[in-house]
């Protein structure tokens, strides 16, 4: 672990510490702002749409209208699947003659 020479800040990252080559010692991010007014930390980049893809449960769907089954759906999530079946019998039925 690093640790700020002039403040004694201990317990930092190697990425929340820079070399003032100035004053020759190691700086937290808060003394090397004050030492070089205007020097901003670097931007940290954590990618976490992998990490994501992991936890999240897979969403899938599916939806079929034909005149053979009628009108079939199934959706899940994860684990958990729903699927809807409507005749085209049924479904004739409710729209009426046509």
């Amino acid at each position: 672990m690093a640790w700020c020479t002039n403040c004694n800040k201990d317990g930092l990252r190697k990425d929340d510490v820079e070399f003032c080559e100035e004053t020759r010692m190691i700086l937290c991010h808060g003394c090397y702002a004050r030492r070089h007014p205007g020097w901003m930390p670097p931007e940290e980049y954590v990618d976490i749409s992998a990490q994501v893809a992991e936890v999240l449960p897979k969403l899938d769907y599916a939806v079929s209208l034909d005149s053979k089954n009628g009108l079939e759906a199934k959706v899940s999530y994860g684990d958990l699947s729903v699927k809807f079946n409507a005749p085209m019998e049924q479904i004739k039925k409710v729209l009426g003659p046509g």
